[in-house]
């Protein structure tokens, strides 16, 4: 799950890695979004379900509810915007 503040390029990163797409547009993410990627690991094939959560503090209860059965997070912060930084729980 990629959570932090709206606009920190948390879509971004999922659309390149997921889909080796590159969007110069911005569209705000409403609720939770995924997308699904298998990678090998160690020659291993395994299915990543990565989960792109909205930033915007409206949506912040919708996406707690999909913490809990989370295995992995990746905190995303705009290193441009220093109170997107301090945002982080």
């Amino acid at each position: 799950m990629l959570i932090g503040n709206d606009q920190t390029g948390k879509s971004a990163i999922v659309s390149q890695f997921a889909r080796n797409e590159i969007n110069l547009e911005y569209a705000p993410t409403i609720g939770v979004d995924f997308a699904i990627k298998v990678v090998d690991v160690q020659g291993e094939r395994i299915k990543l379900q990565i989960w792109d959560t909205a930033g915007m503090k409206k949506f912040q209860t919708i996406t707690t509810a999909y913490i809990k059965g989370c295995q992995a997070f990746f905190i995303v912060f705009d290193c441009t915007n220093r109170q997107s930084f301090l945002d982080i729980p």
